[in-house]
């Protein structure tokens, strides 16, 4: 019995005692309350202190900021600097070529004028000799006087002087070239014209002498041949006939059908010389050594022409005599 009680006394004890830690913890829970609460107010001027702390913050990175841009502007300064600076010495560079050639065309020019003085009137460079070179048909004495140019004057002077329209008026120089062999002497070297054609006009009773390209050279009152020319017939002249000049186109046309002609016999009659060729009548006759007349008709086929002339010279001998090649039967009559 005496244990039952004791255990309920035991009991009571144990809630009594929870009684009591339950009154106690009450007011542990306010204290939590309060400490809480306490808590919740220092957080507020914590909090205050961060925005502050951050503007602080923003306040001292303005300045920053500011530096960070401020570089860039020095960087680019610095290259302004330095572009001014190659432009300088690009421009100081340019200068100073220009100043080397003024230089330079100062110094020639100074240097030509002195030397063309001493050129001009020093007697060391008096002409004492004047040559003619290329001329076979026209004298010395002919082509000087037509320059023009006298002993004594000066050699400069004279190469710049002399007159080349009065040597080309002579019929038979067709170019000239002038030099000089320093310090006195002038060369006139000439290329003449050579005649090929001896013509024959009727109404004059007069030969004129006629390069190849058809210039009037000579005139002549009798048959002088020399030894390249060959005797031609049925070119017209003008009443006035001038030397230096072109025969007229048509009979020009005349001497080139010839040329053709020649070429053609000398490479199929070799050993056959045409000695005179006749263009009157409208009509084309070559002479072979003086000794046979051949009629060639116009339009016709050259070569094969000369090469039938050439069985039939062959067939008639060594004999004078007329050959008609226009006729479809070419005929041979001797005289």
């Amino acid at each position: 019995m005496l244990d039952k009680g004791s255990k309920t006394n035991s009991k009571k004890v144990t809630v009594s005692k929870l009684k009591s830690k339950s009154n106690k913890i009450k007011p542990e829970i306010k204290g939590k309350k309060v400490k809480l609460e306490i808590k919740a107010k220092k957080v507020e001027p914590k909090i205050k202190t961060k925005k502050v702390k951050q503007e602080v913050k923003t306040k001292k990175l303005k300045p920053e900021i500011k530096n960070k841009r401020s570089k860039p502007e020095i960087k680019t300064n610095k290259r302004k600097v330095e572009i001014k600076t190659k432009e300088k010495i690009k421009v100081e560079k340019k200068m100073t070529k220009k100043m080397l050639i003024l230089i330079t065309v100062i110094i020639l020019s100074l240097f030509i004028i002195v030397s063309s003085y001493y050129l001009l009137k020093s007697p060391k460079f008096n002409i004492t000799s004047i040559s003619v070179i290329g001329n076979n048909k026209i004298n010395v004495e002919d082509i000087i006087t037509m320059s023009k140019i006298n002993l004594g004057d000066n050699v400069i002077e004279s190469l710049f002087a002399i007159n080349k329209k009065n040597i080309l008026s002579i019929p038979y120089i067709s170019n000239i070239h002038l030099s000089i062999n320093f310090p006195s002497e002038i060369v006139i070297k000439v290329t003449e014209r050579e005649s090929i054609y001896y013509a024959y006009d009727k109404e004059k009773n007069m030969y004129y002498r006629i390069d190849e390209n058809g210039i009037i050279l000579e005139a002549c009152d009798k048959i002088d041949l020399r030894e390249k020319e060959i005797l031609v017939n049925g070119i017209t002249f003008d009443d006035e006939v001038k030397l230096s000049t072109k025969i007229n186109d048509i009979d020009y046309s005349k001497i080139q059908v010839y040329r053709e002609i020649e070429k053609e016999v000398s490479n199929i009659l070799p050993e056959e010389k045409i000695t005179k060729v006749n263009f009157e009548n409208s009509l084309t006759k070559i002479y072979l050594n003086d000794k046979i007349e051949v009629i060639l008709p116009n339009d016709t086929d050259l070569k094969y022409n000369l090469t039938f002339l050439k069985d039939i010279i062959s067939n008639v001998g060594d004999v004078n005599g007329s050959i008609d090649m226009t006729k479809e039967n070419p005929t041979f009559i001797t005289f």
